[in-house]
C-alpha cells in the first residue's frame, strides 16, 4: 500500500485488511485539501511513510457530503504513473481518512520556489507540463475532470517526477457544468462568466501553469480578484523574454478563450517546445 514500488511494501497492501487511524504513527502536518489536512504519516508494521488527509465529519456540512465521498470516490478510480494513489480509506467516529503516496519533495509550487531564479528551466518546466497533460488525458478518457490544476496540487515525487493531487473540485465530465470552481488565478473565462463548461478548464489551468513554471508567477496575477476576472477575460498577458518562441506558441494554444480551440492534450504532449526539452516516456501497461 505505501510506495508501490518497494517489495518490502506488500505487508502493507493488505486488500482485504480492515485499517484504523492507530495502525499509524502520524507526523507534521504537510498540506490541505479543500476538506482536510495532510499528515505525513508512519505504517507501524511495514514502516512505510504515507501520506494521509484527515477529514473532520463535524466540518462536513449537507452541501459538501456528496463532494467529499465523490472525491474519495474519484481518486481511488486513477492508476497512473503521474497521479497520486490512494491506497485506501476508512474512518471512525470523529474523522475520515485517505491513505496517498507520500511525495518526499513536497509540491510543485515548492520546489518551483525552491529554485535560485523561483522559476524553473524550459528542460523541467517541459517535464512536469508533459507529465501533468498526461494525468489530465488518462483522467479526461475516463470522462472525469479536475478542476483545480495550479503547482500547489501537483506533488513531486523522490525520482523527480510530478503527480497529479487533491481531488477535492473533481467531478463527472459526462454532462456540463456551471457555477465557479477552483482558484481564481486559475479559472477559465467561461467559469467566469458562468457559462456551462466541460474538461477543457482543466487545458486552460495547464497554460495557465506552463507560464508560471517559467515565469514564477501567474500570467494574470493581481491584488484584486476582479482585475484578475477582468485580465483573463480579455486574455490580457505580458510575456517576459525568459519565455521563449515556442512556449508562448504553446500557452497561447492552451489559453484560448474559446474552450473548443483549445489544444488537445494529446497535440500538448507532442508540442514542438515539449519535445524539444523533455522526452516522455511511452507507458506500458501502466509502468515506466
Amino acid at each position: 500500500m505505501i510506495q508501490e514500488r518497494n517489495e518490502e511494501n506488500k505487508n502493507a497492501r493488505e486488500p482485504d485488511k480492515i485499517w484504523r487511524i492507530e495502525d499509524f504513527k502520524l507526523g507534521q502536518v504537510i498540506g490541505s485539501g479543500r476538506f482536510g489536512k495532510v499528515y505525513v504519516a508512519q505504517e507501524k508494521k511495514s514502516e512505510c511513510f504515507v501520506a494521509i488527509k484527515v477529514i473532520s465529519k463535524a466540518s462536513i456540512t449537507d452541501d459538501m457530503r456528496d463532494q467529499v465521498f465523490l472525491e474519495i470516490t474519484i481518486h481511488s478510480i486513477f492508476k497512473h504513473p503521474h497521479i497520486i494513489p490512494l491506497y485506501t480509506f476508512f474512518h471512525n467516529e470523529q474523522n475520515i481518512f485517505t491513505v496517498m503516496e507520500y511525495a518526499s519533495s513536497n509540491s510543485l509550487h515548492t520546489v518551483m520556489r525552491a529554485q535560485k531564479f523561483k522559476r524553473f528551466s524550459e528542460d523541467l518546466a517541459a517535464k512536469y507540463i508533459c507529465q501533468v497533460a498526461d494525468a489530465l488525458h488518462h483522467m479526461h478518457c475516463r470522462r472525469y475532470i479536475h478542476r483545480d490544476v495550479k503547482p500547489e496540487n501537483v506533488l513531486v515525487d523522490d525520482r523527480g517526477n510530478a503527480k497529479l493531487a487533491d481531488f477535492g473540485w473533481a467531478t463527472s465530465a459526462v454532462r456540463k457544468h456551471h457555477g465557479y470552481c477552483g482558484t481564481t488565478d486559475y479559472m477559465a473565462p467561461e467559469v467566469i462568466q458562468g457559462k456551462a463548461y466541460n474538461h477543457s478548464v482543466d487545458i486552460w489551468c495547464l497554460g495557465v501553469m506552463t507560464f508560471e513554471l517559467l515565469v514564477g508567477w501567474g500570467p494574470f496575477r493581481s491584488s484584486k480578484p476582479t482585475t484578475t476576472q477582468e485580465k483573463i477575460l480579455e486574455r490580457k498577458i505580458n510575456f517576459p523574454q525568459v519565455v521563449k518562441p515556442n512556449a508562448k506558441h504553446l500557452i497561447l494554444k492552451l489559453i484560448e478563450i474559446n474552450p473548443s480551440k483549445r489544444l488537445p492534450l494529446l497535440r500538448v504532449m507532442n508540442h514542438k517546445w515539449i519535445k524539444s526539452h523533455y522526452e516522455r516516456k511511452v507507458l506500458l501497461n501502466g509502468a515506466l
